[in-house]
């Protein structure tokens, strides 16, 4: 019976002390949170909800909080909480688009040296991300230069080789691919992503502010550097196709970017890699072509040559026809009569030859409808050049296929029904002036030799007649 009542007064002893001791642990984290009003004004920061307001409503109460947020930080520099506060502020910054404050909290989170290399990367990658944003949408008024984005991917990447030789406590990434498919990226393949993007989303920048040589041999050089990459790295995995990254598109940026430096060895050399990769979205003359605008036409320079070298040295695909199309026009462009007849050898395998069918394929709905296409350009232009050099007849020829198959198209149309009427005309007039040059250049044609003789035996004849009737009257 004592022993039983010891055991009964040890469990009651046992549970006071613990009670006690729950009680003093509650009230010191209570006092805790209370005396640090960062963390408090987090906590009620993320009760807040937008429910209900108004567009401008939620923007007024969302500076109101980023308002209150930053003073609270400023005035409690020493508080546990700060890195998050001024990272939800950053957050905030972003959605109104205030790229130039988010900038400046993230250079000062950057500063703070106690930060895990982790988090130091993705503040990096998120600093990064802002910059090339607010300048390519033209929302950053500080001044700020493509120099400066290029030089925050550097760093990031820095940061990405550190973390590349100890990966342990990175998190996987889960992405969703194409098909709507979960993909489990481990950490070294995210990182190592992660740079080949990097190397990519800086050439994209030189590439758009590309307003000098160097620039656009930069930009070249970092889309050579992130497909190298690539192509060690092998397929591609789910980030990188989600953002459309590949090598189609590295190759494609690397020769335009070659191109803007007039690097046309470099550009050479991409497009051709290019054409060897299979399952492409566009054809390499697309590239070939959009290069012949931007880089050439865009600056206004002829991009004649170098379609005609490219087309000479690699074989055909779908899109060659627009490419010989392209270098037409830049006969036209320029326009000395010579020039046209340069042309023509082109414009013939347009409308009738071995590009006539792939055009009209490209063209699709405007040669159904009658009303647009690269094929009804092609006739105008073929038709311009035989009554340039006065060839009616095919003028006359192309110039009804050209009514008879576009009758819808506008100016184009209606400039044909005006030529059909001039190439009449013309024709006729032509060949008026050409029976009189022959009869003029040769006299005695086998028609007129006969109406001579036929003239000779008409007179003879009534000569006879005459000196007949004559003698009959003097025997009278």
């Amino acid at each position: 019976m004592c022993f039983l009542k010891t055991n009964v007064f040890f469990l009651l002893t046992c549970a006071i002390v613990v009670w006690v001791a729950c009680s003093i642990s509650l009230i010191t984290v209570g006092q805790t949170a209370d005396a640090d009003p960062v963390s408090r004004l987090l906590e009620e920061y993320g009760k807040f909800s937008t429910s209900g307001l108004s567009d401008s409503e939620r923007i007024a109460r969302y500076k109101e909080w980023r308002q209150m947020l930053t003073m609270v930080v400023r005035a409690n520099p020493a508080s546990e909480s700060k890195r998050d506060a001024l990272r939800e502020v950053v957050r905030i910054s972003n959605a109104l688009g205030d790229s130039d404050q988010s900038l400046q909290l993230l250079e000062e989170l950057l500063d703070d040296e106690s930060i895990s290399l982790w988090e130091r990367y993705e503040l990096q990658m998120q600093h990064a991300a802002i910059l090339r944003m607010g300048l390519l949408a033209d929302t950053i008024q500080s001044g700020e230069t493509c120099e400066r984005v290029i030089a925050s991917y550097i760093k990031a990447n820095d940061l990405i080789d550190q973390l590349l030789r100890d990966t342990s406590g990175i998190p996987a990434r889960i992405v969703l691919d194409k098909d709507g498919s979960r993909h489990v990226i481990p950490p070294f393949d995210r990182l190592s992503e992660q740079k080949i993007i990097n190397f990519a989303r800086s050439g994209q920048v030189l590439l758009v502010f590309s307003d000098s040589k160097n620039l656009s041999l930069s930009s070249a050089n970092y889309f050579r550097q992130a497909r190298e990459k690539l192509i060690a790295w092998g397929t591609p995995r789910a980030n990188l196709q989600n953002t459309d990254i590949d090598l189609e598109y590295l190759a494609s940026k690397e020769a335009l970017a070659a191109a803007y430096a007039g690097d046309m060895q470099n550009t050479e050399k991409a497009l051709m890699f290019l054409d060897t990769l299979k399952n492409k979205r566009w054809a390499t003359s697309f590239y070939v072509d959009d290069i012949a605008h931007r880089a050439f036409l865009d600056k206004g320079k002829n991009p004649r040559e170098f379609l005609i070298k490219w087309i000479e040295q690699n074989e055909d695909d779908e899109r060659t026809c627009i490419l010989i199309s392209r270098i037409t026009d830049s006969f036209f462009n320029e326009r000395p009569t010579g020039y046209l007849d340069l042309a023509l050898p082109y414009l013939e395998s347009l409308v009738d030859g071995k590009y006539a069918e792939p055009l009209m394929k490209i063209d699709g709905t405007g040669i159904s409808q009658g009303n647009s296409g690269n094929y009804a350009m092609a006739l105008s232009n073929i038709v311009e050049v035989h009554k340039t050099n006065e060839n009616y007849d095919k003028a006359i020829l192309y110039n009804n296929r050209l009514l008879e198959m576009f009758p819808n198209y506008g100016g184009l149309t209606a400039s044909a029904r005006i030529d059909a009427s001039i190439l009449a005309t013309r024709k006729e007039t032509k060949d008026f002036g050409l029976m009189i040059d022959r009869s003029i250049a040769n006299p005695w044609t086998p028609v007129k030799v006969m109406r001579v003789v036929t003239f000779m035996i008409g007179t003879i004849l009534c000569m006879c007649i005459l000196y007949l009737m004559y003698r009959k009257y003097m025997k009278k």
